[in-house]
Formats: C-alpha cells, sequence, structure tokens
C-alpha cells in the first residue's frame, strides 16, 4: 500500500520563517521509499509555489486555496470550485467595511489586497479588474486577534453560509465556495492512487478535517480548540513521517 503525507504548510511545515531540513530530509526519505508527499495549504498557488521553489521542497501534488484548486507537481489544475462573483464582492464589501490588516479577493494564483499588510502579497497582486476576469477561488482577511478573526468568520456563515464558508485561522480568515474544503480536495487526489494509506498533519481550523478524516497528527502549538480535538499530537513533519516509515520518533 502506498503511503501518502500529506502537511499544512504554515505553521506547520513552515515553522520559525523557515522549513527544516529535517523536515526536508523526511520528505526526501518517503519519497524514495515510493511514497508521496503532497502540500494543502490556504495559500494561492502563486504564494506557495515561491516557498516550494525557496525550499527546494519536493511535491508530488498541491491542495491550494483551501481546497478550492488541485494541481500535480507541474501545476497543472486538475479540479477547481469557483465562488459565485456576486457572493464574492458580497463578501469582500463586508470585509472593506470592517477594520483590517488586509483584505483580498483571489483567482487563486493572483490576489488583489487592500490594507497596512497588503505589501505581504506585493509580488502576487493583480488589479481588481484582472482577478474578476477569472474565476474567484478564494477570499481573505487578516484581523487583529483571534476573536476577530471567529467574531467575522461567523458573521460571513450566517449570512453567505449558503455559497460559501469562512474558517478562522488564528488572525486570519479564509473564505471559499461551500463546496470545498482542505478535506474535499484530498479525496479528490487519493481517488486517482488506488489504494494508499494516507496521514494528514497541520494546526488550525481550516485543517480540522482532515485530519479528523485520516487520524492525523495535529501540532502541539497549534490552534488549542483544534489541538484539544484531536488525538495525535506532534511538534514536526519530519516526526510524522518517521512513525509513518516505521522509524523510532
Amino acid at each position: 500500500m502506498k503511503k501518502v503525507v500529506i502537511s499544512d504548510y504554515d505553521g506547520t511545515l513552515f515553522q520559525n520563517e523557515t522549513v527544516s531540513q529535517e523536515d526536508l530530509d523526511a520528505i526526501h526519505r518517503l519519497r524514495a521509499s515510493g511514497g508521496l508527499f503532497g502540500i494543502a495549504t490556504g495559500r494561492i498557488v502563486g504564494s506557495i509555489k515561491a516557498e516550494i521553489d525557496k525550499y527546494n521542497i519536493p511535491v508530488d501534488f498541491l491542495v491550494g486555496v483551501n481546497g478550492a484548486l488541485v494541481l500535480n507537481k507541474d501545476y497543472e489544475v486538475k479540479h477547481s470550485t469557483a465562488i459565485d462573483k456576486i457572493i464574492a464582492k458580497d463578501v469582500l464589501s463586508y470585509l472593506t467595511s470592517n477594520d483590517t490588516l488586509f483584505h483580498g479577493i483571489s483567482d487563486g494564483f493572483g490576489i488583489f489586497i487592500e490594507g497596512p499588510d497588503s505589501y505581504l502579497f506585493e509580488k502576487q497582486y493583480k488589479p481588481y479588474d484582472e482577478i474578476l476576469k477569472n474565476d474567484i477561488h478564494g477570499i481573505y482577511a487578516k484581523v487583529h486577534s483571534r476573536d476577530d478573526s471567529f467574531r467575522m468568520s461567523h458573521y460571513i456563515n450566517q449570512n453567505f453560509g449558503d455559497h460559501v464558508k469562512a474558517m478562522p485561522n488564528f488572525s486570519n480568515l479564509d473564505v471559499v465556495s461551500v463546496k470545498t474544503d482542505k478535506l474535499d480536495a484530498i479525496l479528490k487526489v487519493i481517488d486517482s492512487l488506488g489504494d494508499v494509506e494516507v496521514t494528514t498533519t497541520g494546526d488550525a481550523h481550516n485543517d480540522y478535517k482532515m485530519l479528523k478524516h485520516f487520524n492525523g497528527y495535529v501540532m502541539r502549538h497549534g490552534d488549542p480548540e483544534i489541538v484539544s480535538k484531536i488525538d495525535r499530537k506532534t511538534s514536526s513533519v519530519s516526526a510524522v513521517i518517521n512513525v509513518v516509515l516505521g522509524f523510532d520518533n
């Protein structure tokens, strides 16, 4: 049975502002044994691709924008789930009316973004009209606190929940179509892989369903609510891979 390890990026594979050599070495061991490694992230493709290139992360597939896009290792789109554009504009309008550090709308590859911290996306920035020429795959905001993230996510889910889902992620919130999430996208990936043994790892609310479904590993330093709900805990991707490969942890 082929072993597949799927990791969240921020706060999981990417910790302390880097991807550790231990984690990279473990990924190489997994793939050398015949296993596969994938990243499931809330990031848009342009942002996560820059990270993969920067750290030379070996990846067999990618789940981006919280499941709205599934890509192979060559960044070819295999599955996509868009947000209705009228709904996307309404959600963005709500975010614009609040005090955010940034808020933006994305076609999955680039992003139109505004706010004091919008410089973080300067390499992926696209004008609003350019984004709207394409399908909308994600909406993002960074707010001042975890409480703000939960409050605003709740409002979006209460008022637009027939169309989209908002997921709090520490002081950020991510919005995708109600028809997808990381778990949904992963199930699409493994459907084409045959008989596989899947292990997931993550740290936040947008990881919960994939962790619960696959009895995955939550990062001990993750969101306290998610840490309390997931039995298996870890501190690194390399530790998870070592268990998967049968090495002492």
